[in-house]
């Protein structure tokens, strides 16, 4: 049986959905470390680009391009869902749970659920944007003066839309609950199988569009390189 149909039927599973309490411990610091490592990291990738941008002088150090704005909305992302579901793990989990350093409460535990969607869906969206920025302006010629003019704009509305719309949509229906370690879209049922929270059909339908864009990225960044890289080919064999 997968830990999800633990969780969907017997209430909270016990050590986090691993083996037992020394699993749980080392599961929860290799997450909490990960998630620090990536916060700082990214954290100082945006303050880098916020500081050129906030900069007025116009000094070619301190301009941005395209692909440096993509960066920030990549790294932005990357703290949101860094944050709340890597490092701060169970701390946002109910303490109903009985997990290991659960610390939280359904409102905290819809807080990390929420952001934990808008992260992974807008980084998906921003790796796809960074491929197609690197694509056209390698194999196509373009300048990142048109690449911002023609698609940037729309680029970054349409990212961020999507990853609100997905994080905002399980709200209504009362979609994020703990599971395994960390908040989700995912139903709550008592130990007496009776559903508390939430839709099991929300469930399977958050999932597969997360695995179906996680797809798309990977395909698109994949085909991306590829092509950039027989371009470079091609220009190498003509000089």
């Amino acid at each position: 049986t997968s830990s999800l149909a633990v969780m969907s039927y017997l209430g909270y599973p016990s050590y986090s959905c691993t083996g037992g309490p020394g699993e749980e411990r080392a599961e929860q610091v290799i997450q909490t470390t990960s998630g620090a490592l990536s916060v700082i990291g990214s954290t100082y990738i945006v303050a880098d680009i916020v500081g050129k941008l906030l900069r007025k002088d116009g000094g070619p150090s301190h301009r941005t391009d395209p692909y440096q704005r993509i960066m920030l909305g990549l790294s932005f992302c990357d703290i949101t869902h860094s944050f709340f579901n890597s490092f701060m793990g169970t701390w946002m989990t109910p303490v109903e749970t009985g997990w290991l350093m659960a610390a939280g409460n359904q409102a905290s535990c819809t807080t990390q659920g929420f952001f934990t969607a808008f992260g992974f869906f807008g980084s998906f969206g921003y790796q796809i944007a960074l491929s197609l920025n690197i694509l056209v302006l390698i194999s196509m010629g373009w300048s990142q003066k048109k690449f911002a003019n023609q698609i940037e704009k729309p680029m970054h509305a349409s990212i961020l839309s999507i990853a609100l719309v997905y994080a905002i949509a399980p709200l209504p229906m009362q979609g994020y609950n703990a599971i395994c370690g960390e908040c989700l879209w995912a139903p709550l049922y008592n130990e007496s199988g009776n559903l508390v929270r939430g839709s099991p059909k929300l469930q399977k339908v958050y999932w597969i569009l997360f695995w179906a864009y996680l797809f798309i990225m990977i395909i698109f960044c994949t085909m991306s390189m590829a092509w950039v890289y027989v371009s470079v080919r091609r220009q190498e064999n003509r000089m």
